[in-house]
């Protein structure tokens, strides 16, 4: 009334028991939101749209070692993003301020404690109905350690690429199971080929093996089928007739049954190595007959006066084979073993004695005077 008080009043009714569900919910799915932001194993970090950190997850905390309380409200440049970093990234910023939803990519970051660690970023530019970016959340891997691991599987790839060419080594790998096969050009050099060769598997090899070794061949691939481990050395056919020698080691992988699966391993041409076996062996035949053909007794002593070797005078002077001598003290075929003795000592400690007077008994008791003249021999 005119005097102020209230005669009755005047009101409406609402019921928003529905809206009060609708809040509830929307609560209830905000903190499930924040639980799987702060249980996210990648950093999850929220920013408006001047880079300024809104929120910040444990992951983050741990990758880049800042708290939430010490990062929220800070720009990310001025936390985590060297300087030098950052005016790079300016062509990625302006992307995701336009919404590009692809703008990802890979930078160096810096911990709290300085060290500098490499993150892939995935970023979403985070947008209302009508298309406006009111900020961005920003996921980040720590992938330093992938990134030093494959640094160095590349560098030792390029070691191993290194050592294969120094040492001429030709590579191949087999598959048992579909028959695919790969070399290295250096491989199919070995056999004689300028260009990759394409497909290669055991039966082309075997064609190219010199036909007086295949059946050895045949029969050491079958060895390292049932032990794991090939190795054999043979000759090989060039497309021009001429013949090289090679030396083939190998792998065989199996499955967990034990079946063969893939054989892998290296080739290399010992040509030259086997060229100059034969020559010192021709060299040492040689030698040899030379030995054997001298009217001169001759052997060879060692430090501790056992004989190792001797030719066929040797064996007539003292009417004992060859089998008797060897392994036996040369003085013992001497009338005066200590003067013997003391001759063969000389020799190693002076390194030559010359005309050394002994006599040496033959086993029917007969004695010939000889001069005995030796120097050491030493191993290069």
């Amino acid at each position: 009334d005119d005097a102020g008080n209230v005669l009755k009043w005047f009101g409406t009714c609402t019921d928003i028991e529905e809206l009060r569900r609708a809040d509830q919910k929307l609560r209830a799915s905000e903190a499930q939101l924040q639980l799987q932001f702060n249980k996210m194993p990648i950093a999850c970090v929220l920013m408006n749209r001047g880079f300024q950190i809104l929120s910040w997850n444990p992951a983050a905390e741990r990758i880049f070692g800042f708290t939430a309380e010490e990062a929220v409200g800070r720009y990310i440049h001025d936390c985590i993003v060297a300087p030098e970093v950052w005016a790079s990234l300016d062509p990625l910023i302006v992307r995701l301020l336009k919404g590009d939803e692809t703008a990802h990519g890979s930078n160096e970051n810096i911990r709290k404690d300085g060290r500098r660690i490499t993150c892939e970023w995935t970023n979403t530019p985070l947008k209302t109905p009508a298309g406006e970016v009111l900020g961005i959340l920003a996921m980040a891997q720590d992938v330093t350690d992938r990134i030093r691991a494959e640094q160095l599987v590349h560098e030792s790839e390029e070691w191993l690429q290194v050592a294969v060419e120094a040492g001429q080594l030709g590579i191949w790998e087999l598959d048992l199971v579909s028959g695919a096969s790969k070399q290295n050009l250096l491989h199919d050099w070995i056999f004689g080929y300028e260009t990759p060769q394409s497909p290669w598997n055991q039966e082309i090899f075997l064609t190219h093996v010199h036909p007086d070794d295949l059946g050895t061949v045949i029969k050491q691939i079958q060895i390292g089928d049932a032990t794991g481990n090939v190795y054999f050395e043979n000759r090989i056919v060039w497309h021009d007739k001429s013949v090289h020698w090679i030396r083939t080691k190998g792998k065989v992988f199996r499955d967990n049954a034990g079946k063969p699966m893939r054989k892998t391993g290296t080739v290399i041409d010992i040509t030259e190595q086997r060229e100059a076996e034969e020559k010192l062996k021709e060299a040492s035949r040689y030698t040899r007959s030379l030995i054997e053909s001298s009217v001169d007794p001759m052997l060879t002593i060692s430090p501790e006066g056992k004989i190792t070797d001797v030719n066929a005078a040797m064996e007539t002077i003292t009417g004992r084979s060859r089998d008797l001598l060897i392994g036996s003290d040369f003085s013992e075929y001497c009338t005066e073993p200590e003067r013997a003795r003391k001759g063969y000592e000389a020799v190693f400690a002076n390194g030559s004695v010359r005309d050394f007077l002994l006599d040496i008994r033959h086993a029917s008791g007969k004695t010939t005077q000889v001069l005995y003249n030796a120097t050491v021999f030493k191993n290069r």
